[in-house]
């Protein structure tokens, strides 16, 4: 299976558009849950539970999407490698040609001039 500089980026974006999704979800749970809690008949103990409950459920996400970011600032390695080892590799070919030329001749110094 050969790796995919295109496929490779395509999971990266994909990737961070659900975490930009995730964070839009996130932005909506606090307002959504202070509805509910304002509602006539919910109890003010239940809506102090139900808000405290929606503060630290966008917390916790919010940790887990910035960890994920943070995990995914080092995604872009493999592909750098992908196309350093490419590169190597045009460079050694290109040595290894110039490496099977050269015969003894080659290489005896001629200080003669």
């Amino acid at each position: 299976m050969m790796f995919s500089v295109a496929q490779h980026e395509a999971v990266i974006a994909e990737i961070n558009e659900g975490m930009n999704t995730l964070n839009a979800k996130l932005d909506q749970a606090i307002p959504a849950a202070d509805r509910v809690a304002s509602q006539w008949w919910v109890a003010d103990v239940i809506g102090e539970a139900l808000m405290y409950i929606a503060r630290e459920t966008v917390e916790l996400g919010k940790e887990i999407v910035a960890f994920i970011a943070d995990l995914l600032k080092g995604a872009v390695a493999p592909i750098i490698m992908f196309q350093d080892s490419w590169k190597w590799a045009d460079i050694k070919s290109g040595f290894s040609g110039v490496a099977t030329e050269l015969s003894d001749t080659n290489l005896i110094i001629d200080d003669s001039k």
